[in-house]
């Protein structure tokens, strides 16, 4: 017969490491954290195109809701993040900035919550964590509330996807998509490679589409001008890959902009095929970053947490490699201020991140266990 203090002892034994599990990550939390406030001091969060995201808020809650994307062309920004933008913008400046710095706070907290069952998990996010508070604050210094937005669902998305969930991971993708168009590339997440004839296989993708035609749907509805959010004016910046090849301060034309979405959503779904979840987003902003004509800082962002997500999930060393190279290698202007060696930095980086995708075999993916640790650290 047991006795109690054993079964006490047992007990008690079952809930040390619960409890080391809880401090640890509650102290690697805190030290991203500490990187994320101490780079947003930092850096000027100046909020540039935040007017933009306001304009579109103001026509939507004005008598030409409907000419939302017509009115608001080069917002580049879905109707979701005009609806916030809108009631925050009404709370001053200062609260558009807080809540950006939430939202890189709350991606910070979902990755160590998410992936506290991956094995040697701690000095991976520890540094490539670090590297990635880095550089969230260049979302605020732009004022990009709909990047913030994205890169949130993003990580929920990822998560899902590991988990199983493929309705919940399209519900999300369709609600990414209405936040900001570009987030197309989360669309391959819904993708039915390996069971596409069973039933309900294209459900999650479905799921996604219609999410974003219940979003977009009003504001195109009939009119062409309403797909000119599609079709921006955007020009060829001169430390954008494209400038190497295109004259500075050309405009690609609107099927050049409809091409590079199919783009990034091949090139995810390329991704997805081989690797998994843990792969689309590195392969969605490397296509992305290639081919867009404006080089902005803030795509770095999405960069980085896609290197970070491939680290912590496929390749699972304890030093998050790819993470930090692709961190270093977009640099920032007042590090680099040749435009064209930045162009040339952020080449290597995409074209890196190809090859490393492509050379990794697909044995070294999310395989079953894995996805079983993922799944047991989040029950």
């Amino acid at each position: 017969m047991e006795s109690p203090r054993r079964r006490g002892s047992r007990q008690y034994g079952d809930a040390v490491p619960a409890r080391e599990g809880i401090r640890r990550e509650l102290l690697l939390f805190g030290w991203l954290a500490v990187v994320l406030t101490a780079s947003t001091l930092l850096t000027r969060q100046r909020m540039i195109d935040w007017k933009f995201s306001v304009a579109g808020g103001h026509t939507l809650f004005s008598r030409r809701w409907a000419h939302l994307l017509a009115d608001n062309p080069n917002a580049q920004t879905g109707p979701l993040t005009h609806a916030l933008a809108w009631p925050i913008d009404h709370l001053g400046i200062g609260s558009a900035k807080a809540v950006i710095y939430l939202l890189g706070l709350t991606v910070l907290g979902l990755l160590v919550w998410a992936a506290r069952g991956l094995p040697d998990v701690v000095p991976r996010l520890a540094v490539g964590g670090a590297a990635f508070a880095a550089w969230w604050p260049q979302i605020g210094s732009f004022g990009h509330l709909d990047d913030a937005l994205v890169l949130v669902l993003t990580v929920l998305a990822v998560w899902a996807t590991l988990l199983g969930h493929q309705r919940r991971s399209g519900l999300l993708a369709g609600l990414a998509l209405g936040a900001k168009p570009t987030a197309v590339f989360l669309l391959a997440l819904t993708l039915p490679f390996r069971a596409w004839r069973t039933k309900d296989a294209w459900a999650p993708l479905l799921l996604a589409v219609v999410v974003a035609l219940v979003v977009y749907g009003p504001f195109i509805a009939g009119a062409d001008a309403g797909l000119a959010a599609l079709r921006p004016k955007v020009f060829v910046r001169p430390d954008a890959v494209l400038g190497l090849v295109v004259r500075h301060g050309t405009r690609p034309s609107s099927v050049f902009r409809t091409g590079q979405l199919v783009a990034v959503l091949g090139a995810s779904a390329w991704a997805m095929r081989r690797h998994g979840a843990a792969a689309v987003t590195w392969m969605g902003v490397s296509a992305r970053l290639l081919l867009d004509p404006g080089a902005w800082a803030y795509y770095t962002v999405g960069f980085v947490l896609g290197a970070l997500l491939w680290d912590l999930v496929v390749t699972r060393r304890r030093m998050p490699w790819a993470t930090v190279v692709c961190a270093l290698l977009l640099a920032p202007p007042w590090l680099i201020a040749d435009d064209t060696a930045r162009a040339w930095l952020r080449l290597v980086a995409c074209l890196g991140a190809i090859v490393v995708v492509a050379a990794t075999r697909p044995s070294e993916r999310c395989d079953a266990s894995i996805c079983l640790a993922v799944r047991d650290g989040n029950s």
